[in-house]
């Protein structure tokens, strides 16, 4: 038993460490939104920039390439942000800049009548809070139907010349509740009338199905956060490392094990699989969820890998039932406890 018990808990703080802490961090935290802003691009079109929405509508992105110059102008006009060969610059006078927290209240200049530019990047590409993206804020009524609300603009200058980067605003609530909730609890409950009535080589049956459906739920889901928009090298790196990290950690606890301590460890991953899971829940409430897989995708990964975990920890209670009734170091303790009186 306290073999079991310490690959079990070697198991919990391995996958911890490979927790989908990374995608809910690339979402800003998080995983579906009421709201998204849509670019439609730069009127009039110039070359040379290319902006994304990050986070659904939190952030503006925008990529500039060499060779261009881009100011983004702020609430009031004034020059916010510079894109040049040197890299990005914010200007420390524009209120812009103070609200949006790209410049910090200790180096602001609010006295400047000219702009004080700042570095907050080497590179071409950068991400801000952008509050014009949602020139709404709130949309009374709708449906799980996304409709297009409001439009946005921000002004650029792009080498001497204005222009404007444009799009829309769509909204939409989450979808009904009650199919996938029907998804999560009719399998349950056929896999726990399974454990009560069938006997233990069904159990190790189902035991065997259930865990890759509940691991590769589980990384479908977290994965698709993590790669939602155009993700970087690095972050598919990370992707690819979280995968298979989780595979070859689930791998080897499982295979090191044997009958009743192999339906343990399955229900530990499993219990694992289901609370890593529960951020997901935010995707059954918005109306977007903020994944490169597909909505209904998206979701239905999470129920599988929410509902998968939770059987795996139903099958495998009375492997562990009889593991603690059959526990030798209990059994150690108890003899030692009696010799002692």
């Amino acid at each position: 038993m306290a073999s079991i018990a310490t690959r079990s808990a070697l198991l919990a703080v391995a996958l911890a460490f490979v927790a989908p802490a990374t995608a809910s961090a690339h979402t800003g935290g998080r995983i579906a939104t009421d709201f998204d802003a849509r670019v439609a691009g730069l009127r009039p079109r110039v070359p040379g920039v290319r902006a994304r929405v990050i986070g659904g509508d939190l952030k503006l992105e925008l990529t500039v390439a060499a060779g261009h110059d881009v100011v983004v102008l702020g609430l009031l006009g004034e020059p916010f942000l510079r894109f040049s060969a040197a890299g990005v610059a914010a200007n420390a006078a524009s209120p812009t800049a103070w609200s949006a927290g790209v410049v910090s209240s200790s180096t602001a200049v609010k006295s400047a009548t000219r702009p004080v530019w700042k570095g907050v990047s080497s590179g071409r590409t950068y991400a801000w809070h952008e509050n014009r993206l949602r020139p709404r804020p709130s949309v009374p009524g709708g449906d799980a139907t996304p409709r297009r609300v409001a439009p946005w603009s921000i002004p650029l200058v792009v080498d001497g010349r204005r222009t404007r980067l444009t799009g829309w605003e769509w909204f939409a609530t989450g979808p009904s509740p009650w199919p996938w909730l029907a998804a999560l609890l009719l399998p349950l409950a056929a896999v726990a009338a399974a454990v009560r009535y069938g006997r233990p080589p069904l159990h190790r049956r189902l035991s065997a199905v259930l865990l890759p459906l509940a691991v590769g739920a589980w990384l479908a889901g977290w994965i698709g956060v993590l790669v939602d928009g155009r993700p970087s090298a690095l972050v598919l790196a990370l992707a690819a490392a979280y995968a298979g990290v989780t595979i070859l950690l689930v791998a080897a606890a499982v295979g090191a094990a044997s009958g009743n301590a192999r339906m343990a460890v399955a229900g530990i991953v499993g219990a694992l699989a289901a609370v890593f899971t529960l951020p997901e829940i935010e995707a059954f409430t918005r109306g977007f969820v903020l994944s490169a897989l597909p909505a209904t995708a998206a979701r239905a990964a999470a129920i599988v890998s929410f509902t998968a975990g939770l059987a795996l920890v139903v099958a495998g209670v009375p492997a562990m039932a009889d593991i603690l009734r059959d526990d030798p170091l209990r059994r150690r303790l108890l003899a030692e406890s009696g010799e002692e009186s």
